[in-house]
């Protein structure tokens, strides 16, 4: 394997989704750029001082600061577990760049190390940010020995987790394979797992309470996630150095062994029947929907969610996972295009909104009815389960939304984050406007029903500048 090929293939990699990060939005202009990394450096800045001001007491005691790192040892665990799935599925959006590898000079070897080596930069970046304030504040007040610490507790244990999920990942692609079961292993891989993240989030109270009562009593126990920190007590930080880079060697030279000969291109779609309705637009928009892997996806989710909160102390809060769904109303107007092209300009923007919209409804009230049920097994009030109801249509309007004014061309999964974002920020700002100015309930039901008309009323205006658009780039093509 050669190395310099494998360093320009992550390069090239980086510069792709790069561009592609670059090409939404305010992200195309310079001066959007430099406001947004103004305020990420700002804002670490800020919670670093903070850190550093109001834990200064407490961070004094070096034994307190390894108790702090073997939790966030776990923590670690579970947002690298995250950042894995989070990685994957961006990389199962993107055929564009593994067909532009597909020509270059280089062995299969070469763009599996380049691509692990890519992924594990992109996902400890997303994992490790979490711990920067807290990381330089300790290392601020104690120098070179928090530095030993930050890296047993939470980069070591990061990078380490991550090669070894890579090395499962091949592993069960491989499994997948000789079953014949290619198209649908990134299907499966993510579904194990999602599976895999909730029993650790399940586990976890019971590991900070275990590591919190060996603290208490004096005990020295061995944790598998602090397995750096205990090493570097024990044996000083050579010896966790050697540790580190020696498993690091083994798990990748494994992971590139075990690598799949030609990257999977993912099954995007499943099979719907129509059950002999295909005449009935609505059921084809259904079926349009119905069909794409992000939704039966995004299901496992929260039905797993559901489970974990009825179980947990907030049952009544578990009908509430079902807003997980909301993810694939982001991919609606783009999913039914074909059949938007059908049906031609006779259809008005209002009647094809309304298709997107009710087409959806009728799919989540489908894979709402064993959340229903189990509902009412674990005697979960009606009230909450109606008000959770609600709470997924009012998300399908707003995702449905966001899938317009950012359309996720090509399935271009940074123009779908940009949008979740957008979401998110507009619907946190409305709940917080709304909690601060405590207006009579009234009131309220009034904001939010104005509300929901914006909504409705941009959307159409969005697929109406759409046409527009498509008109005119239809009209210069041809001319």
């Amino acid at each position: 394997m050669r190395i310099r090929q494998t360093y320009v293939v992550t390069k090239l990699l980086a510069r792709f989704f790069w561009r592609r990060v670059l090409s939404v939005g305010i992200l195309r202009s310079r001066i959007g750029r430099f406001g947004i990394g103004l305020f990420a450096l700002l804002s670490i800045l800020g919670l670093t001082a903070i850190a550093t001001l109001y834990l200064r007491d407490m961070l004094s005691d070096m034994a307190i600061v390894q108790l702090l790192f073997q939790v966030a040892s776990v923590s670690a665990t579970f947002w690298t577990i995250i950042a894995f799935i989070f990685v994957k599925i961006l990389f199962m959006k993107s055929h564009e760049f593994l067909r532009l590898t597909f020509q270059l000079p280089i062995t299969n070897h070469e763009r599996s190390a380049a691509m692990l080596l890519y992924e594990m930069s992109f996902a400890s970046a997303v994992a490790l940010v979490l711990f920067i304030p807290a990381s330089l504040a300790v290392i601020i007040q104690h120098g070179l020995p928090a530095l030993m610490l930050v890296l047993g507790g939470v980069v070591f244990p990061a990078l380490t987790l991550y090669l070894f999920l890579a090395l499962t990942y091949n592993v069960i692609f491989r499994l997948a394979e000789a079953l014949r079961m290619v198209r649908m292993s990134q299907l499966i891989v993510s579904i194990i797992f999602v599976f895999a993240v909730f029993f650790y989030n399940s586990r976890t109270p019971a590991i900070l309470l275990q590591m919190s009562d060996d603290y208490l009593n004096e005990r020295e126990a061995f944790y598998p996630t602090a397995a750096y920190i205990s090493v570097l007590d024990n044996y000083g930080p050579i010896a966790m150095m050697v540790l580190f880079f020696g498993c690091a060697a083994v798990l990748v030279s494994l992971a590139l062994g075990s690598a799949p000969k030609v990257p999977p291109i993912v099954r995007q779609f499943v099979k719907f029947p129509l059950v002999g309705f295909a005449r009935y637009r609505v059921v084809a928009f259904v079926a349009a929907i119905a069909r794409r892997w992000e939704l039966w996806l995004a299901s496992v989710i929260a039905y797993l969610c559901f489970l974990s909160l009825v179980t947990s102390n907030s049952p009544a809060q578990a009908p509430y996972a079902l807003l997980i769904l909301l993810v694939q109303s982001i991919y609606a107007y783009v999913g039914v295009a074909p059949l938007r092209r059908l049906a031609g300009p006779r259809v008005s923007a209002w009647s094809e909104y309304l298709l997107i919209v009710s087409s959806q409804l009728l799919v989540l009230l489908l894979l709402a009815l064993p959340v229903i049920l189990g509902s009412q097994i674990a005697q979960i009030p009606l009230a909450a389960i109606g008000w959770s109801l609600l709470a997924c249509a009012s998300s399908v309007l707003s995702a449905t939304l966001i899938g317009i004014v950012f359309p996720p061309e090509k399935d271009n999964p940074f123009t779908v984050l940009v949008g979740l974002g957008a979401l998110f920020a507009v619907v946190g700002i409305l709940g917080v406007m709304v909690g601060i100015l405590s207006l009579p309930a009234a009131a309220t039901i009034a904001i939010l029903v104005g509300a929901h008309g914006v909504v409705v009323a941009y959307g159409v205006a969005g697929i109406q500048s759409l046409r527009r658009k498509a008109r005119y780039e239809a009209s210069n093509g041809g001319s």
